[in-house]
């Protein structure tokens, strides 16, 4: 996703400035994956090996069910409470939605003030996000969605600043608390009631 959105902020900057030199970051953008396939191929013989290692844990994109599957599951399940992994892609889905929401608002009441780069990446990667396989990977992959959270804590009232920093930090600590009473026991979590 980040060399797309440099290869589109670039098309963009290029065509507005009638300059060519932004088209440079085109040729830039894909060498750092570049550098991991060559070390890929020289540490294990294959420029995909890693692909190949996610196929061996049997990880696979799976277009937004294990988001829905989960959130529906502890909605409905008391004893979904207990599965950490059900809990946390349950809580990414909300997290991603309500942030989104308003991260709309605030784009429709302030016109331009969101770069067209800002939701393309941010758009990639929930898509990308929200399609794992395993439920507990949901969570750490939306992390990456930063332009949007921005924006939408941009939108916030000021009075919500202790509020939500407070709701964030202890939000973070019940989900450190479970990845690492997961690496314990995977299935458990002490969400339940």
């Amino acid at each position: 996703m980040l060399v797309i959105t440099v290869v589109v902020t670039a098309i963009v900057a290029a065509w507005r400035t009638g300059s060519l030199r932004p088209l440079w970051a085109i040729v830039v953008a894909p060498i750092g994956q570049m550098v991991w396939m060559i070390i890929q191929w020289r540490a294990v013989g294959s420029p995909n090996a890693s692909l190949h290692a996610q196929a061996l844990w049997f990880n696979k994109f799976i277009w937004f069910r294990t988001p829905f599957r989960s959130l529906w599951h502890v909605l409905t399940e008391r004893s979904a409470w207990s599965d950490s992994q059900a809990v946390m892609a349950a809580g990414a889905l909300v997290f991603v939605s309500i942030s989104t929401v308003l991260a709309i608002r605030f784009a429709l009441r302030n016109r331009g003030v969101i770069p067209l780069e800002w939701w393309l990446y941010s758009a990639g990667v929930i898509l990308f996000a929200l399609s794992a396989f395993w439920p507990h990977s949901i969570l750490r992959y939306t992390l990456v969605a930063f332009p949007l959270y921005a924006a939408a804590w941009h939108n916030a009232p000021r009075w919500c600043t202790v509020p939500g920093l407070a709701f964030c930090g202890a939000a973070m600590g019940a989900i450190g608390f479970a990845a690492f009473f997961g690496a314990v026991s995977p299935l458990g979590a002490p969400f339940a009631p």
